[in-house]
Order: C-alpha cells, then sequence, then structure tokens
C-alpha cells in the first residue's frame, strides 16, 4: 500500500503540469486511484483487527464501512467519466519510472518487405484489442492480412524499429481515393495504418514518423501530409489538432466508418507536441 500511495502522490503532483482536457483525464484518474488506496486500505485495517484479535468500536467500524462505500462509488463515478480512448499521460500518471519523453533511442524507419508482413500484422492487430477493449470499435484484429501483403508488395509499407525492435507501421501512399476526392489531391501524401506498440505509447516515436513522412513528401516536391482517423474518437482528432494539424472535415466512407480529415503543411510543418498518441494513431481501411 506504501508503494500505491507513493506513486499516487507522483501521479498528483504530474496532474498539475498538465493542461487542458488530459489534465481533466488525469484528475479523473487521480479521483480513482485514490478511492480504490482508500478501500484498500479500509480492508487492511479490517484485516489487521481480525488478525490482532482488536475489537474496533461500533462508531469506528460504521465510519470505516461508510469509506468503504463512498470509495467504491468515487472510484466507479471516475471511471465511468474517463474516454474510451485515454491519452499516454494519462495512462502512465503513476508509473515509477516512466519513459522519457522522446526517449525512442536508435528508431529508425524502413519499407517493410515481405518477411516483414507477420511482424505489421502484429502491430496492427494488437493496436486493434487495445483499441476495442476500451470500446473503440474502429479496426477488427486479423482484418488487414490481404491488404498488407498488396502494400508491401507495393512499397507504400514502413516499419519503425528502436534498438531492432519492431515498434511501430504505417503506410505511406501517394492517393487515397476514397477518402480525400479534392482538387489538392495530387498534391499530398498520406499516411494510412498509423500504430504503436503498447510499449512505446508516450513516446514520440509518431511525431517522429509524421515528421519523416513529411521528408518523403516534401522530397515529391509534395505540399500536404494528409491522415485520417475515426470520428467518434476524440482524443485522436485532440491530439491531431495539438500536432499542428487541420481540420478538413469529416466523410462517410462506408460501413458505417466516418472518418474526420486532418492536413498539415509539409513544406513548413511545426514539430509536434513531443508526446506520443495512442496505440492507434491513424485511421485508413485500403
Amino acid at each position: 500500500m506504501a508503494v500505491r500511495w507513493l506513486t499516487t502522490g507522483a501521479g498528483v503532483a504530474r496532474t498539475r503540469r498538465l493542461e487542458g482536457p488530459i489534465r481533466g483525464e488525469a484528475r479523473r484518474a487521480v479521483t480513482t486511484r485514490v478511492s480504490v488506496n482508500v478501500f484498500l486500505s479500509v480492508l487492511a485495517i479490517f484485516v489487521w483487527a481480525i488478525v490482532l484479535q482488536v475489537q474496533p468500536t461500533n462508531l469506528f467500524t460504521g465510519f470505516l464501512g461508510m469509506l468503504l462505500m463512498v470509495s467504491l462509488f468515487a472510484a466507479a463515478a471516475a471511471g465511468f467519466m474517463q474516454p474510451a480512448c485515454r491519452s499516454p499521460e494519462s495512462l502512465n500518471l503513476f508509473a515509477l519510472h516512466r519513459r522519457p519523453r522522446g526517449a525512442v533511442p536508435g528508431a529508425s524507419i524502413e519499407q517493410a518487405g515481405e518477411d516483414d508482413v507477420p511482424v505489421v500484422l502484429s502491430i496492427l492487430d494488437e493496436a486493434a484489442e487495445w483499441m476495442n477493449s476500451r470500446g473503440v470499435d474502429i479496426w477488427g484484429p486479423g482484418t488487414f492480412g490481404d491488404s498488407v501483403r498488396d502494400s508491401v508488395t507495393r512499397g507504400e509499407t514502413y516499419v519503425a524499429r528502436v534498438d531492432g525492435d519492431p515498434a511501430a507501421t504505417m503506410r505511406l501512399c501517394w492517393t487515397d481515393p476514397n477518402v480525400w476526392d479534392d482538387a489538392d489531391a495530387e498534391n499530398a501524401g498520406y499516411v494510412l495504418r498509423l500504430a504503436v506498440r503498447r510499449a512505446y505509447a508516450g513516446t514520440n516515436l509518431v511525431p517522429r514518423m509524421l515528421e519523416w513522412a513529411e521528408a518523403r513528401i516534401r522530397d515529391k516536391g509534395r505540399r500536404w501530409l494528409r491522415l485520417d482517423c475515426s470520428a467518434r474518437v476524440d482524443g485522436l482528432k485532440r491530439y491531431y489538432s495539438e500536432s499542428g494539424f487541420d481540420f478538413v472535415g469529416e466523410k462517410a466512407v462506408g460501413g458505417g466508418w466516418v472518418a474526420a480529415l486532418y492536413q498539415r503543411d509539409a513544406q513548413g510543418s511545426v514539430p509536434g507536441p513531443g508526446h506520443g498518441a495512442p496505440s492507434l494513431a491513424s485511421g485508413g481501411s485500403d
């Protein structure tokens, strides 16, 4: 229990340094943590009283019982108000040893080969399972088998490795007519199926991958870095807005998917916020 209270105190201190909606998430996380700590502490008192054969007064017993009920209610209420897709800051709020922002030394981004298809599928499935477990049904595990093989064959899929460990994947292509069909469509590069393993959520790996994609787009003489995500996932939309992307609009793509469209000027973009995105970072089903 001492460690739980220690990490809770660290979480409170970290919450004070956050701003905006992420701070609200963190406050609810702290409320849940404190409530659970109180509940466990009260249970520990009851256990020790039984072990030591101590008979507390009725008033003290009633007070402890009230604490149990209030802590359970507070934990449930705070947990219910959390968004389905939480930010890395609130997810890692109570970690004793958090990976520092941007701490992905040795990261490299390489074009995927045929041997990388299982790796890419594994990363996508892990991201899908994590999102689905939080009530965000965007992709189903096993959705992209043939599509990934085709995109690897066309040279559109990339794998980011950290010290040789596959950490993330994305698809960079030069057309996305199912989502983007405006007059400037041929002046952009399109990032699809951007996903990061949970072990690397909260790092700056996603901003680095997006900056790498921008460099490729500039090399092509194009202007825009474009991507989309589910219009239902506020956490991803907020992340892209905070990363310098402009919201272009929404488009119903089919199959119940409504895409939120974002673009950033690759010729003069600003660096991202320096923190990671959730495991599933961008949509696109092609």
